[in-house]
């Protein structure tokens, strides 16, 4: 009978363990693409935070409801550096017959080999700095700076995009079995401490 209660307690362990193994660690981007298009990517993880990004053109004043510091996701280019790193790293990739990486005019906004996709952070008199994610299909992709004026379009720039990050409103929570396992893990480890009568 002991052997028994033990061998229950091992495979309890070993599926609350499962859980834990098969529980996300973090959320995995999930790239948004009309007509074979990439307009943008949910849950892109932007040094510990998730955020959305949604790859549009306009001016200043038009994305972001008024052309102000305040207005903009990351107020430093420290964080709009690693913003537009994490497009280069988790959004413009290739993945089976989307080669977003390879094909940058696959990138709404961008028209050609080069596509520039501006994070803007900061005001200075009379332009708009960013910080940008250059997704060439010659030589290396790179983070750079642009600094532009306010009233630019970026559908007038060819393959210059601007990239509006919010923040993600789905927070990743432990898979059902993970769940499922920690439970029977606790009931299992309760009997063992108060054993039945």
């Amino acid at each position: 009978m002991r052997s028994f209660k033990l061998y229950i307690l091992s495979a309890l362990a070993g599926i609350a363990a499962l859980g834990l193994a098969m529980s996300p660690a973090q959320a995995v981007p999930t790239l948004i693409i009309d007509s074979g298009q990439l307009i943008g990517a949910d849950n892109v993880d932007v040094s510990g935070s998730l955020y959305d990004v949604r790859f549009e053109e306009g001016s200043c004043n038009s994305l972001f409801g008024g052309c102000a510091s305040s207005n903009f996701s990351f107020s430093t280019q420290i964080s709009a550096t690693a913003a537009a790193q994490a497009l280069l790293d988790q959004v413009f990739i290739d993945n089976g017959s989307d080669l977003f990486d390879t094909v940058p005019s696959s990138t709404f906004g961008c028209v050609s080999g080069s596509c520039e996709v501006m994070i803007p952070y900061v005001l200075i008199p009379g332009l708009i700095t960013t910080r940008t994610a250059n997704n060439n299909t010659i030589g290396s992709d790179s983070v750079g700076t642009l600094n532009t004026g306010r009233g630019t379009d970026t559908g007038s720039q060819g393959s210059r995009v601007c990239a509006i990050f919010t923040e993600a409103d789905d927070i990743p929570e432990p898979s059902a079995m993970a769940q499922f396992g920690i439970g029977l893990f606790g009931i299992a480890v309760a009997r063992r401490r108060h054993p039945r009568s």
